[in-house]
């Protein structure tokens, strides 16, 4: 729990005579010096050491990738569709700094949101390949002034988790999924003809069906099948109204960044 290290001295009392060269008030000015100070010497060396160590970590993060923005979100209305990949952020187009995660991304939209102002984010195009076509867009945030910073914060904004691929995961036994004959790894292309986007928008197809019946199309072993769904009307205390529910895990692995 603790410890103490009382020095030799001659003032604290006796010092046998052999051990008089060693006592801490017969040494010099500058070795006295020195013994006192390598304690907190010790101590910053070994902080410097942890931190370095800490910063040299690489640590995986989601990538800067937006989902589809939320039903009647701000930039739904602005005309964000998701799969845009953000590679600076600022508050405005000439001061924009370098983005590596979703986190900055959340970071910058807490920033304006709180303030009410407008962000502005250079952009990549789901389907461009090249930096080179990256487009700054802005993002007008005054109606959220003064809101509080909640779940309910990114939601109105329309970006509430990385974008990740529609695809299937864990299928529960029993479940509408499993009765619609769906399969961990199936990746849905398209609802009702609607095309998906990523697992926000199939979790939102979902969310709003309850007991409708679905038109899936989707890709099994690179061959494209149809199936319908129809998902189970579940009533959940903080909706308003029953939402439906598959069984399903949906949404795939975000795609990581290594960042230290």
């Amino acid at each position: 729990m603790g410890g103490y290290v009382k020095m030799l001295d001659g003032r604290d009392g006796p010092v046998p005579a052999h051990e008089k060269s060693m006592a801490f008030d017969t040494q010099t000015l500058s070795r006295r010096a020195a013994i006192v100070a390598a304690g907190p010497a010790a101590n910053l060396l070994l902080a410097v050491a942890l931190y370095a160590w800490v910063n040299w970590q690489v640590v995986p993060q989601a990538a800067p990738v937006l989902p589809s923005p939320v039903a009647q979100s701000l930039a739904a209305k602005a005309g964000w569709v998701g799969g845009e990949r953000v590679i600076e952020m600022g508050p405005s187009p000439d001061a924009l700094e370098p983005i590596q995660t979703f986190e900055d991304v959340r970071w910058w939209l807490t920033q304006a949101g709180v303030e009410g102002s407008v962000t502005y984010l250079k952009v990549i195009d789901r389907d461009a390949t090249s930096v080179a076509r990256a487009q700054v867009r802005s993002l007008n945030l005054a109606p959220l002034e003064n809101v509080a910073v909640d779940a309910s914060l990114f939601a109105a904004i329309g970006w509430i988790s990385p974008f990740s691929e529609p695809v299937l995961g864990e299928v529960i036994a029993g479940g509408r999924g499993e009765e619609a004959g769906l399969l961990p790894g199936d990746r849905v292309l398209s609802v009702n003809d609607a095309s998906v986007q990523d697992a926000y928008a199939l979790r939102a197809a979902i969310s709003r069906s309850p007991e409708q019946t679905l038109r899936w199309r989707l890709m099994r072993d690179g061959q494209e099948r149809v199936v319908f769904v129809r998902p189970k009307s579940e009533v959940q205390i903080e909706a308003a109204k029953p939402v439906g529910r598959i069984g399903v895990m949906v949404g795939g692995r975000p795609e990581m960044v290594d960042v230290q």
